[in-house]
C-alpha cells in the first residue's frame, strides 16, 4: 500500500513539474511594418523594430512586454494585458504605458506574430505586422487574425519570433 502512494505521488509531482513547465507564451524580435503610426505623412508603412516577451501566469494572467520603436520618428512601450495564441499565430499587446511621438489617439499597441520555425538558408520566414488602435482590440482578436492573413505579410527582413501554444 505504501507503494502504491509512493507511484500516485510521484505521478502527481511529475504532472504538476510538467504541466507547470510548459506555458503559451510569444518570445522574439524582428523588423516588420507597423500599420496606424505615421501614415498620412507620404511615408507609406514604416517599418519599426518590434520586440515581444509574454506569457500566461500561473494564474492565467497575460503579463509582459512589447517594444516597438520606429528610427527617427516614434518608440511605444506596453504592459501586455492581452495574449492569444493560435496555433503558430499570436496576438500580443495592449495599452501604451510610454511612448514618444505617436498619436495621442493611438493609445492601444499589438502585434500578430507568425512563427515559421528556423530561417531558411539564413533568411527569416516568420512574419509580424504591428497595430495601434484607439481602442482596446482584444476582444476582436479573430478579426485581426483574419485581416492578418488578408493581408499577408512578407516575412520580415530580419529577427526570430517563438509562439508556443504548449498548455
Amino acid at each position: 500500500m505504501t507503494r502504491n502512494r509512493f507511484f500516485i505521488a510521484a505521478a502527481c509531482i511529475w504532472l504538476l513539474v510538467v504541466q507547470h513547465a510548459s506555458a503559451q507564451s510569444v518570445t522574439g524580435a524582428g523588423i516588420g511594418p507597423v500599420i496606424g503610426v505615421g501614415q498620412g505623412q507620404g511615408q507609406g508603412t514604416p517599418q519599426g523594430n518590434l520586440t515581444a516577451s509574454a506569457r500566461f501566469d500561473d494564474d492565467g494572467v497575460p503579463t509582459g512586454t512589447v517594444r516597438i520603436r520606429l528610427p527617427g520618428f516614434a518608440q511605444a512601450t506596453v504592459d501586455v494585458n492581452c495574449l492569444h495564441i493560435d496555433g503558430n499565430i499570436a496576438i500580443v499587446g495592449g495599452p501604451i504605458r510610454a511612448g514618444t511621438s505617436f498619436d495621442p489617439a493611438l493609445n492601444f499597441l499589438y502585434l500578430i506574430i507568425e512563427d515559421n520555425g528556423p530561417s531558411v538558408q539564413g533568411e527569416p520566414v516568420d512574419r509580424v505586422l504591428a497595430f495601434a488602435t484607439n481602442f482596446d482590440a482584444c476582444d476582436a482578436t479573430d478579426i485581426f487574425l483574419f485581416l492578418f492573413r488578408l493581408i499577408n505579410p512578407d516575412p520580415m527582413s530580419h529577427g526570430n519570433y517563438a509562439v508556443s501554444e504548449e498548455i
